[in-house]
């Protein structure tokens, strides 16, 4: 906190608060006090590694004990009060998740984005790199799927799979993330940007015929 908090006074001292800044902190090490800070320092946008909601996926992600999910409402309220940007980051398929514990953490992610207190996101697939004790623990128990390293890029595919939850279900429950993700990052832009503006925004991202399932599948009460 310190550290912080010093260096954000350094470059208002500096007269450097003109220009924008962007971090990326655990919202357990945040409060009050450094959010005010950084945004008199040029802090436009902070991103927050929240990853899961749940005891035991964080257990198996080196989290165990920094959870608490009021914190994490109050940190992202204080900073929409402040009109500091919150991107949070989340993932699916870890090692001790399942379909129901990363549904816990998705169903958290929505109700942020119906609040507005994540401006933006990114949902990935838990993903081995080479030489972690992760990537041994999954090439030892014959989880590791190949070793076509281009498509270990966490938003494809899983390159794992399970013998509790296998590739196919986590790359479900992926998709139904990323779909809640930009449906409800969409209604905040329409809020923002307008109909137009919204609609050309996600016929980029999705195409037409994606679009208009989106909508449908929201509907039907599947988002």
């Amino acid at each position: 906190k310190k550290h912080v908090i010093d260096l954000c006074q350094k470059i208002i001292d500096a007269k450097l608060s003109n220009l924008h800044y962007t971090a990326m902190c655990m919202y357990n090490t945040l409060d009050d006090e450094m959010l005010e800070i950084m945004k008199k320092a040029g802090y436009y946008q902070i991103r927050v590694g929240v990853e899961t909601v749940s005891e035991k996926v964080a257990e198996g992600i080196g989290m165990k004990g920094k959870l608490n999910l009021d914190k994490l409402y109050r940190v992202l309220s204080t900073a929409k009060k402040l009109d500091i940007e919150i991107y949070g980051t989340f993932l699916v398929g870890a090692p001790n998740a399942n379909p129901e514990e990363d549904m816990k953490t998705i169903n958290v992610m929505k109700d942020l984005l119906k609040k507005e207190l994540l401006t933006e996101l990114q949902i990935s697939i838990c993903t081995p790199q080479p030489g972690t004790p992760f990537y041994n623990k999954v090439e030892k128990e014959g989880w590791l799927l190949h070793k076509e390293w281009q498509r270990f890029d966490g938003n494809t595919e899983s390159v794992v799979s399970y013998p509790h939850y296998p590739k196919e279900k986590i790359e479900e429950v992926y998709k139904k993330a990323v779909d809640i993700g930009h449906y409800y990052r969409g209604l905040i832009s329409l809020k923002k940007d307008g109909y137009f503006s919204t609609a050309v925004k996600a016929i980029k991202k999705r195409g037409v015929f994606g679009s208009i399932k989106l909508v449908i599948e929201y509907l039907r009460g599947k988002i």
